[in-house]
């Protein structure tokens, strides 16, 4: 990490259009090989970068993102979520709120709210993930079903779905259906 920080640094113009790919691909392979703490310090590294054209937003996002994993998986909720409502702001910028990545980004935010105690607010994301999932694929898209599942976990947190009730429910639809009526 130090050694490619230090080429980036010494020799800008040779590095210029790779050095932000270079600290977030370092950071991936090193999530990829469990070393998170080095990780974390490659992704930090790229998000601090003096020069702005280094850093283009997709990337700025989606290490930011990467950021927030981490965080969160070392139960870092708090600074999660601050990392996730950040890089939401540039995907919805950039992209705008149907797009899959900030889709994406959207329901980790959620996941991280839930975790931190914030459930209302999960279930909010969750409301309009699965309106969009509808508006985009139909009703009986697998995306919309996953969309749907989802919110059912928010709703069963908060304790406004009874589970029990639902799959009574759905185990008499199959019957009906066996039976042709």
């Amino acid at each position: 990490l130090e050694e490619c920080a230090a080429i980036v640094r010494t020799d800008p113009a040779s590095y210029r259009a790779a050095s932000g790919h270079v600290f977030s691909n370092l950071g991936s392979a090193l999530l990829a090989l469990d070393r998170i703490d080095d990780a974390e310090r490659a992704f930090r590294a790229f998000l601090e970068l003096p020069e702005p054209e280094l850093r283009p937003p997709h990337q700025i996002a989606a290490g930011r993102e990467s950021l927030a994993a981490i965080a969160g998986y070392r139960g870092r909720y708090a600074e999660a979520i601050e990392l996730l409502r950040a890089a939401l702001v540039i995907r919805d910028e950039h992209y705008g709120r149907e797009h899959s990545s900030t889709r994406i980004a959207r329901g980790n935010l959620a996941f991280y709210l839930a975790e931190a105690g914030a459930l209302e607010e999960a279930k909010e994301l969750m409301d309009e993930l699965l309106a969009i999932a509808r508006r985009r694929n139909g009703d009986r898209s697998p995306i919309t079903f996953s969309a749907l599942n989802n919110r059912g976990n928010y709703l069963e947190r908060l304790g406004r779905l009874d589970v029990h009730r639902v799959v009574h429910r759905h185990q008499r639809l199959q019957r009906r259906i066996r039976a042709g009526a």
